[in-house]
């Protein structure tokens, strides 16, 4: 007799995998389908070596409240590093060919290279007052020129844009990028003061802040918390088509062990990617498949690169560097200095560095070899860090078309495609094309939505609370 859930996600990412903990903890019968062998989408952890490398998020800001919560919850087994304060603040950019010290806060402003007297005086005013936004559609360099001035637009924003959306400035949508940012744009004339305010209404007594890692890595995060769902987790089950039954329930037919399936379920959480989104959500309904269908994408590729650190003449004080707008002929992104944030990812006498190619600025690097791309970025890394010789170890990572364009429309292209998902009801669109792609806002996307399907059907039971387990859904083959 085939079992229905109440809700089923479809995705192993932290969308996916923070929406299925959530309501696990609540009681629900809930089935997590991931269509690989590993947890956790892009967070993925080797260690190799003696090194500790990221395959792609290298750590976590945290700063919301649900998810200082999980971390909270998870604190017995899943111990937090914490990055240096100093070393995680101080950053560069590369601009004119050379590197600058980038202004850690408004302190910083009147000493330093990158901005000149006239531009930081812009800053300072824009920072202070300035005029709040009216259009959601502006990108985030016409944001930056408004509120802090031509050359923080032409450095600073250009070179934030590429190093965590892989887009130019000029190309995504401020509003639907950054949207903590946003809401303030939107309502203060004074940033500083909103960011002030901010700050000191943030709850105080919460201790875990900043930016932190783990000490296995950020893959012991998803790991955590599919060990908590247990049997609730099912990899390698490829979801091949979610259809409506005519009792108002979900049906999901994937391929386990080659074997079709057919599940039910109350609820659906898609938490994969626009590409995936749009083919599965065809045959529901046209126009969410095409809105989703039609968000682009980039693809980036992450070296980690260790080094004897006698190799590397630069100091290394800080967190890295990121190539500003004018650098585009710059053979990668950025540069972080993984084993100055944190000392534990490399073994004693060496040092590692995340180097990040792709985005807008070097759009075939996917498809060219491990050479070709070592050798891309060499001889600019020797010059710039002062390095000599060959890397100790080199290990690629590629992710092809893996991070969402935030298009400007892109705010109004996702909230028509949540109207489309409520009144189907029942569905909830979790992938990180819609609300941020970082950790943080992914987190703070999946605990949402498991709220909403809470609230929406309170009938849960309170029993994990109390550390007993929802036994496993039955799956039924055909």
């Amino acid at each position: 007799m085939q079992q229905s859930n109440d809700t089923i996600v479809i995705g192993g990412g932290i969308s996916g995998l923070t929406a299925a903990w959530r309501l696990n903890r609540a009681g629900r019968r809930v089935l997590l389908l991931e269509a690989s062998l590993r947890i956790g989408g892009a967070i993925q952890t080797t260690r190799r070596d003696g090194f500790l490398l990221e395959h792609g998020p290298f750590n976590v800001l945290v700063r919301s409240a649900e998810f200082r919560r999980m971390l909270h919850d998870l604190r017995d087994t899943l111990p937090i590093v914490r990055a240096d304060r100093e070393v995680a603040r101080n950053r560069f950019v590369m601009s004119g060919g050379k590197l600058h010290r980038a202004p850690a806060g408004p302190g910083d402003l009147l000493f330093n290279s990158l901005l000149s007297p006239p531009a930081t005086l812009r800053m300072l005013r824009g920072l202070l007052i300035s005029r709040p936004r009216r259009d959601d559609r502006e990108t985030l360099d016409m944001v930056a020129r408004r509120r802090l001035g031509d050359r923080f637009a032409d450095t600073l924003a250009s070179a934030l844009s590429v190093g965590i959306f892989g887009a130019e400035s000029t190309d995504i949508e401020f509003s639907s990028c950054v949207p903590r940012i946003a809401r303030i744009d939107r309502n203060a004339r004074s940033p500083l003061l909103a960011m002030l305010r901010a700050k000191h209404d943030a709850h105080e007594s919460e201790k875990i802040r900043g930016l932190v890692s783990f000490e296995e890595g950020l893959a012991a995060l998803p790991r955590t918390l599919a060990d908590e769902l247990g049997d609730s987790v099912c990899m390698d089950s490829p979801v091949k088509s979610i259809t409506r039954q005519n009792d108002g329930s979900w049906g999901v037919q994937c391929a386990r062990r080659e074997e079709p399936t057919v599940l039910t379920a109350d609820n659906i959480v898609l938490a994969v990617g626009h590409e995936a989104a749009a083919k599965m959500l065809g045959p529901i309904d046209d126009e969410l498949s095409g809105i989703i269908g039609s968000v682009s994408g980039s693809s980036m590729l992450v070296l980690n690169l260790g080094f004897r650190r006698e190799q590397v003449r630069h100091p290394l004080n800080g967190y890295g560097l990121l190539a500003a707008g004018s650098e585009r002929t710059c053979p990668y992104l950025g540069v972080l200095w993984a084993s100055s944030v944190f000392p534990h990812h490399a073994p004693a006498g060496y040092c590692v560095m995340r180097v990040f190619r792709g985005g807008s600025r070097h759009p075939g690097c996917v498809e060219m070899s491990d050479a070709e791309n070592v050798d891309a970025v060499m001889d600019n890394l020797r010059e710039t860090l002062q390095i000599t010789g060959d890397p100790a170890l080199i290990h690629i990572c590629r992710w092809p078309n893996a991070i969402p364009l935030y298009a400007p429309g892109h705010g109004e292209k996702i909230r028509r495609a949540n109207e489309i998902a409520d009144r189907i009801g029942g569905l909830y669109l979790a992938g990180n094309y819609t609300d941020g792609i970082s950790i943080g806002s992914c987190v703070e996307r999946g605990d949402r939505i498991a709220h909403q399907i809470l609230a929406l059907s309170p009938r849960a039971i309170e029993s994990n609370q109390t550390g007993v387990r929802q036994s496993s859904p039955t799956m039924v083959a055909q």
